[in-house]
């Protein structure tokens, strides 16, 4: 079960973005927060876009501010988010649901996201993480994490993903969706 991870109420320094290292999931928006706040940063992932990775994301990789993960098991990236002070979704697809987010919430770890397709629906804005408008919106959320923290509670945001997304609760209403659907009612 995704959600069976432990989190820490104690977070570490460092921001996490996870994702493809493609241009409209926006990685290189991690890295201008990062570098623009002095933050380290971890990259995590695997699908990677040409030349926009050998350009825009590989250059900033140090191994120590800025840390490139291409390969990383499933348990390491838990452990990247159960201590990161918060996850950067800057998705800019029009996003549909959002897996990253809600992993990130299950650790304990609010979500910093573009209000993009369906990601305000996943996160609660101001309670589990913040939905911004901009790249400066999200660059002063992050710079005002640590005061922000005493507001955003590791167990809500864990409650959120569990109340919400569980196996147990997403499968409860599917099936409730298709009964309605069975029934004759529209979605």
């Amino acid at each position: 079960n995704t959600y069976s991870y432990s989190f820490k109420a104690d977070k570490g320094d460092r921001l996490i973005y996870i994702g493809r290292f493609v241009k409209f999931k926006g990685p290189h928006v991690a890295i201008q927060i990062a570098k623009k706040l002095d933050r380290g940063l971890d990259l995590v992932g695997g699908a990677y876009e040409e030349p926009y990775f050998s350009q825009e994301i590989k250059p900033y990789c140090d191994g120590s501010r800025i840390v490139l993960h291409t390969e990383c098991s499933h348990d390491k990236k838990i452990d990247l988010l159960r201590n990161a002070k918060c996850l950067i979704f800057p998705s800019m697809m029009g996003e549909p649901f959002g897996l990253v987010a809600v992993e990130s919430m299950a650790c304990g770890t609010p979500v910093i996201a573009f209000n993009d397709g369906a990601i305000s629906e996943v996160v609660k804005h101001g309670e589990t993480g913040f939905v911004c408008s901009s790249i400066e919106d999200m660059t002063e959320v992050v710079r005002k994490i640590s005061e922000i923290r005493v507001y955003i509670d590791p167990i809500k945001c864990r409650d959120r993903a569990t109340g919400l997304f569980s196996r147990e609760v997403m499968a409860r209403n599917y099936i409730k969706l298709y009964e309605r659907i069975i029934k004759g009612d529209e979605w």
